[in-house]
């Protein structure tokens, strides 16, 4: 015979099961090229075997550009990707733990390359919007930036009351949906808890 206990709280409602671990990933691009459209610059991904699940709790951007001034405009999307076998190419992004306790095994492994990562096996799925920029100097105009909204806001992190969720072999990429200019940017953080 076997027992499974849940945790509920005064009311009988399920608790969630405690984060085994929880950080905050830094997202600091900048395009030194002019790299073709549809590349993932950075992504974070939960590889297979893992048993774990990973939760994408909130995200903020800022775009910027420090280039020489074009009359375009810089776009970035993030994009789920299933499938994924492995993610190559660039530098790995060391997390910053949000509490030490849980600072042990991470599973989640994020990456940072402006030219293009590699998603091997990987299938986009639908994507969301994250901004829009004009290729205008910093110094040329006091309105240089467009900051995104957070997707989670709080605590449990929510989008709609949702956090994303990426399960064994699936990442969350930020990717250009234009050919890059050098001096392209896009800085900001992405929240992840792992279950």
């Amino acid at each position: 015979m076997s027992i499974n206990a849940i945790n509920v709280d005064s009311a009988g409602i399920e608790l969630a099961k405690p984060a085994t671990y929880a950080g905050v990933y830094n997202v600091n691009v900048r395009q030194s090229a002019a790299t073709g459209a549809g590349a993932a610059v950075w992504a974070i991904y939960n590889p297979t075997g893992s048993g774990k699940t990973v939760l994408i709790r909130s995200a903020w951007f800022q775009l910027l550009f420090d280039g020489t001034a074009v009359a375009t405009l810089m776009k970035y999307e993030l994009v789920k990707y299933t499938g994924v076998t492995a993610l190559s190419g660039g530098v790995a992004v060391t997390p910053m733990h949000k509490r030490t306790s849980l600072s042990g095994a991470v599973v989640a492994a994020a990456r940072l390359l402006d030219t293009g990562l590699t998603l091997t096996g990987g299938t986009a799925q639908a994507i969301v919007q994250i901004g829009t920029m004009g290729r205008v100097t910093q110094t040329a105009t006091n309105a240089q930036s467009l900051i995104s909204q957070p997707l989670g806001a709080n605590e449990r992190g929510t989008i709609n009351a949702m956090a994303i969720e990426l399960a064994a072999q699936e990442a969350l990429a930020l990717r250009q949906t234009v050919v890059s200019v050098i001096g392209d940017n896009v800085i900001g953080y992405v929240e992840t808890a792992e279950y």
